[in-house]
């Protein structure tokens, strides 16, 4: 269901509609779009090596291509995006744990063989 706010004007006389105000139903689905469309790139962005200033530049020309300037109102901010992606690329990449022990230790292929 769609729940938006809808101002309507009625001649108490004839009961006509005079005017209907802010009534869209496209703001939630456009918003809902832009959401998309940013998940997209920071998921890609995790494992990318471009820097956020670039991926933020294509999130904000795909979003232009896909819903205007009012698309672009729903986007958040550089900073946020920024943030997101650094925080994205920190929880990707996961060095391996330090070994205690020997067992533990892995040693490469190229160094076992004489």
């Amino acid at each position: 269901t769609l729940k938006c706010t809808a101002t309507i004007c009625i001649n108490t006389e004839t009961n006509e509609v005079l005017n209907i105000t802010n009534h869209t139903h496209d703001t939630g689905t456009l918003e809902a779009d832009v959401r998309k469309i940013e998940e997209e790139f920071l998921s890609h962005a995790a494992f990318s090596s471009d820097p956020p200033k670039k991926i933020i530049g294509e999130i904000n020309s795909k979003v232009m291509q896909h819903g205007g300037e009012q698309a672009i109102s729903y986007m958040r901010s550089t900073n946020n995006l920024a943030n997101l992606i650094r925080y994205r690329r920190r929880k990707s990449f996961k060095p391996p744990a330090v070994p205690t022990t020997w067992a533990e230790m892995k040693i490469p292929d190229c160094f076992t063989t004489t």
